[in-house]
């Protein structure tokens, strides 16, 4: 996985000087859609996006889920989330999976990073989005890579809900 980090983090770099996708905000009365990306920890975890998700899907809203899995264990039930994997990154650093090729498709309003810390591929799934804003926690590793973000000391249910606020307070 050593050499696939170096070549995801390489692209990276290379996708982040080249923006073609156009990014702003959207005032919450025309917000449609929203995504949630994360990285596999715990059922813990499983439950704070199932209630993100509830809620940002309150009014409407439409809400697509992509989960990363960085080493499948066997023995760990399935979220039920689409998901994919570091097996489903090739050697060059290419997401080669077509759930996370179909999310990083959609135009969603808003694309909440919701992990503390970000692997390199889940940055390349940022950096190909094309979500017009994406909104994480606030990190000088994640600065080329989200429109907003956002510190927050606390939980992740804690992040979630600032990164909302913030979001909302936008139109």
């Amino acid at each position: 996985m050593a050499l696939k980090k170096f070549f995801l983090n390489l692209r990276n770099k290379k996708l982040g000087s080249a923006p073609e996708i156009e990014r702003h905000s959207t005032s919450a009365d025309k917000t449609e859609s929203y995504g949630i990306l994360f990285t596999t920890e715990d059922d813990a975890k499983y439950s704070t996006i199932r209630r993100f998700s509830e809620i940002i899907s309150g009014d409407g809203k439409s809400v697509a889920i992509l989960e990363f899995t960085p080493k499948i264990n066997p023995k760990k039930e399935p979220s039920g989330f689409p998901s994919f994997s570091g097996q489903d990154i090739s050697l060059l650093g290419m997401i080669r999976n077509n759930q996370a090729e179909e999310f990083m498709k959609q135009k969603f309003d808003y694309l909440f990073l919701a992990d503390k810390t970000a692997h390199p591929a889940i940055l390349n799934v940022l950096l190909n989005s094309h979500a017009k804003c994406r909104v994480g926690f606030k990190s000088q590793e994640c600065l080329p890579f989200l429109d907003l973000m956002v510190s927050m000391p606390g939980t992740l249910d804690q992040l979630l809900d600032e990164m909302l606020n913030y979001t909302l307070k936008l139109s």
